[in-house]
């Protein structure tokens, strides 16, 4: 599984919080991001099932990432937290396990992983998309201890968008930050990616030099 940052320039089609999680899978033909948006982040964490789940969230003050409900909402445990553009090259993830599942990450073990660890909290009014009217799909991971280095992202005012008409903002094109994986571009039917000829290949380490990435 590869893991590399990665953008894509999309429209317009519902009210989308810039740098958040916008959506529950990965980028999908999108560009190489490297350094260029270094207040997102990959966060994982663990549910009540015990699945290990992973979503992008957004450095909006030192100390509190915003990203969707649907990736906060029945969290156990701590979340880790990495700024890293690039996470792992191929299996076995670079993702840290839980020696817990039931309880999910704890401080120690990401801290001795190299993560930073938050606590997710989801909007009270997450309506778990059963109402299309008042989704209310956001959360915020707060960290246990406040990110230096990093200059966080800038939130738009309350009622920013009411002043452009849904023409316009159904013409605007937004840039979303998040993170690929060879398994999404499987999924997608895309892939595999050919030296010299799909520029794709470039994301990707081949490690048996085969001149194919992302083989299915």
């Amino acid at each position: 599984m590869t893991l590399r940052r990665a953008l894509a320039a999309v429209g317009l089609t519902t009210l989308l919080t810039a740098g958040t999680a916008v959506a529950a899978s990965a980028v999908i033909g999108g560009q190489l991001d490297g350094d260029a948006h270094p207040n997102v982040a990959l966060i994982a964490f663990y549910d009540g099932s015990q699945q290990r789940s992973r979503c992008t969230a957004t450095l909006v003050s030192p100390m509190v990432l915003v990203t969707a409900a649907h990736c906060t909402d029945g969290t156990v445990g701590k979340v880790a937290v990495t700024f890293d553009s690039l996470v792992d090259e191929a299996p076995p993830s670079d993702l840290p396990l839980a020696l817990d599942p039931a309880v999910g990450y704890t401080p120690g073990e990401l801290a001795d992983a190299g993560y930073l660890s938050g606590t997710a909290h989801t909007h009270p009014g997450y309506s778990h998309f059963t109402d299309k009217k008042n989704w209310n799909d956001v959360g915020v991971v707060v960290l246990d201890s406040p990110v230096t280095g990093i200059e966080p992202a800038t939130i738009a005012p309350s009622g920013y968008l009411d002043q452009f008409t849904p023409n316009v903002l159904g013409t605007t094109f937004f840039t979303t930050v998040g993170f690929g994986t060879c398994r999404e571009a499987d999924a997608h039917g895309l892939g595999p990616y050919r030296q010299g000829t799909d520029p794709e290949y470039a994301w990707y380490q081949d490690r048996d030099h085969d001149g194919l990435v992302c083989e299915r």
